[in-house]
């Protein structure tokens, strides 16, 4: 979620402004876990969120179950 000029969130906000990218489903990496951070990228509608350090496992259960939504809708 930390970025050299932007938090990850703010750009997941400036990119639902561009209607060409709106609804792209993006899965958060970070080492951030704290409740309001977690909440905040919840209710914003980010599709999947990873704490590092990850496991690959759980990283691939994430992006396959963001596709298998986008394959139903």
């Amino acid at each position: 979620l930390n970025l050299p000029t932007i938090s990850g969130l703010d750009l997941y906000r400036k990119m639902n402004e561009i209607d060409s990218l709106v609804g792209i489903p993006v899965i958060i990496m970070t080492a951030q876990s704290d409740r309001a951070t977690v909440l905040e990228a919840i209710e914003l509608g980010i599709a999947g969120f990873v704490v590092k350090p990850f496991d690959t496992d759980d990283l691939a259960a994430k992006v396959i179950k963001v596709l298998a939504q986008m394959s139903r809708n």
